[in-house]
């Protein structure tokens, strides 16, 4: 982890300045604004928190999958642990978890995409419907 910033201490430095849910830095509430994104482990863990989704074990294997849909409405396991090279992003519509995928052109350098799980899954073929 870098150096931290000189006026956001990332330890409470004890001068009435409190942390930032979202970044982790130690800030005046009236004049911090942060671009949400986190740069302490804590801070990183409670957005972490947040983004989860509920998980369980594939039938076939003993991966963590998220079960979403498509948006043409049909079931899709997806693998929990985003990696790099996927192309599956997770967003709620309308209180449901949807899996979109994201064109090559737009999901190069992201960190917040996963895989279908039919990419890995041994028995894939078996519960496969088109």
């Amino acid at each position: 982890m870098s150096q931290p910033i000189a006026d956001h201490p990332h330890t409470d430095p004890g001068d009435g300045r409190t942390e930032c849910d979202v970044c982790g830095k130690y800030v005046w509430p009236a004049t911090h604004s942060c671009k949400g994104v986190p740069v302490t482990e804590r801070a990183l863990a409670r957005l972490r928190k947040r983004q989860a989704y509920p998980t369980e074990q594939c039938r076939s294997c003993p991966a963590q999958i998220i079960w979403a849909v498509t948006e043409r409405g049909k079931p899709m396991p997806v693998n929990a642990e985003p990696v790099p090279g996927g192309n599956v992003l997770l967003t709620e519509r309308h209180g449901q978890l949807t899996a979109v995928v994201v064109p090559a052109h737009r999901a190069f350098g992201r960190k917040d995409l996963r895989t279908s799980h039919f990419v890995d899954c041994p028995d894939a073929a078996k519960w496969r419907r088109r």
